[in-house]
């Protein structure tokens, strides 16, 4: 029997959004406690690029509206 290393169900939503939810958590311990100046602008970047993520693995960016939103972000 075949086994399939990644199950059908996988969803490709995964690491975009676990990057995404990581950065903003980054940031909000960061800004809370003050701790460096220079952590904002990685993990806003990186937060950035996982809503771009995203947008592309689903297809944003094969419609002409989509790609306005893409372009946009």
């Amino acid at each position: 029997m075949n086994r399939d290393p990644i199950p059908k169900s996988y969803s490709g939503a995964t690491t975009p959004v676990c990057l995404t939810v990581t950065s903003l958590s980054i940031l909000l311990v960061n800004d809370f406690f003050g701790y460096s100046q220079y952590v904002k602008p990685v993990t806003k970047t990186l937060a950035s690029l996982g809503f771009l993520y995203l947008g592309v693995n689903y297809g944003l960016v094969n419609s002409d509206q989509g790609y306005y939103v893409f372009i946009g972000e």
